[in-house]
């Protein structure tokens, strides 16, 4: 008989957030009897999901003064200890509010289970993130002596201590110890926990994927030079929210210093970021710089005008990232990438192979000269280029590949 799972999200199926599980939850549906999807903040249109998927909403009423209330938990000293003594940290009061406020979500996310769930051991517990929702699934199991079968991903800012506003994140050596399993989605992230968390053991790193159409022939590249051929505008894409931490003002300024060369650059997203942004295009761009602010819109389009247009390059210079499902996709149309050397980058970028990876902190000099390299490449070495961003992509994140093997993991 299948097993039944319980996943736990952020906002899925609401709203435009957690791509990644459009692509994951079908297959995960195939192969459990009922899948029961946990989510927060319900807002948003709700994208369409399988028949044996149901989804509730998680209800947590937070205070401070219930929050305060966990530094009577033996969970919280135990983090204290973790703190001093193997991460070697100072304890600050946002160290001090971040531990008790996470605490009361988790447990808060642990009753709703508790009291939701009948017949707890028949199923697997899957959080999507490595947050206050795997420590609740952490100290589920801790409830139930270990019993259940509890795991959680770990993509980017739920990994790296820098990310945060305090260098740290709350209670990872107890999620590592009480859950069955942790799936970083890069080899970096492995490798972080390992070092930094300090935990040995239990971690799998399960790639995450996309399921863009292949290009015609699974061979790549060929259409893209065909496409310049006919125009001479090098067409620049990229895609992310316009927030400070994608650093989007990087690639205006980068433009701005380009001068002998016709370059068109799309974007795709929306954020606080963009009447700045807007403004700053229009300030620092010369006549041979044309762009368009697309703003948000539904994934499906991007991926039509991935499949139109052939953009000759996408472009990422985020100062945080796990693995961008933005660089997935365009390497799934044989779309080299620039990237910086943060999260799993390094892992599907691999220099001048299929683009170009950046510094981790690159200046304008370093954006331009890339974007440069690229559009002085021979019609010949685009092709190369072009078709080893479609082999990384087949090879390594496709999604019926890697959530089939995932799937497996969890049985």
């Amino acid at each position: 008989m299948k097993k039944k799972l319980v996943l736990v999200t952020a906002h899925f199926p609401y709203g435009s957030s957690e791509t990644f599980l459009e692509s994951e939850l079908p297959i995960l549906a195939k192969n459990f009897e009922q899948i029961e999807i946990l989510t927060f903040r319900v807002k948003g249109e709700k994208r369409n999901i399988p028949a044996n998927c149901t989804v509730t909403d998680i209800s947590i009423k937070e205070s401070n003064f219930i929050a305060y209330l966990g530094i009577f938990s033996v969970l919280f000293w135990k983090e204290i200890f973790t703190i001093k003594l193997i991460y070697r940290k100072k304890i600050s009061l946002g160290i001090l509010k971040t531990m008790l406020i996470s605490l009361m979500r988790a447990k808060n996310i642990a009753s709703f289970i508790n009291l939701k769930i009948q017949n707890k051991q028949d199923h697997i517990y899957y959080s999507y993130w490595c947050d206050d929702s795997a420590l609740a699934l952490a100290i589920l199991n801790k409830e139930n002596n270990k019993l259940l079968k509890t795991v959680t991903r770990s993509h980017g800012w739920d990994v790296y201590f820098e990310v945060s506003d305090y260098n740290y994140l709350p209670f990872r050596h107890f999620i590592h110890e009480q859950l069955s399993q942790i799936f970083p989605i890069s080899e970096k992230g492995k490798k972080y926990m390992e070092e930094i968390w300090k935990v040995k053991g239990k971690i799998t790193v399960s790639r995450l994927g996309t399921s863009s159409p292949p290009l015609e022939g699974d061979q790549g590249g060929g259409h893209l030079f065909n496409s310049i051929k006919k125009s001479d505008v090098f067409t620049i894409v990229s895609c992310s929210n316009l927030i400070p931490l994608k650093r989007v003002p990087l690639i205006i300024e980068a433009l701005s210093l380009i001068e002998n060369k016709s370059i068109h650059w799309i974007h795709f997203g929306d954020g606080p970021e963009e009447q700045f942004l807007k403004e700053l295009a229009h300030k620092k761009l010369k006549h041979n710089i044309t762009y368009n602010f697309k703003g948000r819109i539904a994934n499906i389009e991007v991926l039509e005008f991935y499949k139109i247009n052939t953009p000759q390059v996408f472009i990422n210079v985020s100062s945080s990232e796990g693995i961008p499902v933005s660089i997935m996709e365009a390497m799934s149309f044989g779309i080299p990438c620039i990237g910086t050397d943060v999260g799993g980058n390094g892992e599907i970028i691999v220099d001048s192979s299929n683009g170009i990876l950046l510094q981790s902190n690159p200046n304008i000099i370093d954006v331009k000269d890339a974007i440069l390299e690229i559009t002085s490449k021979t019609p010949e070495q685009y092709i190369e280029i072009s078709k080893n961003a479609f082999q990384t992509w087949k090879n390594l994140y496709n999604s019926e590949t890697n959530y089939t093997n995932f799937t497996k993991l969890l049985r």
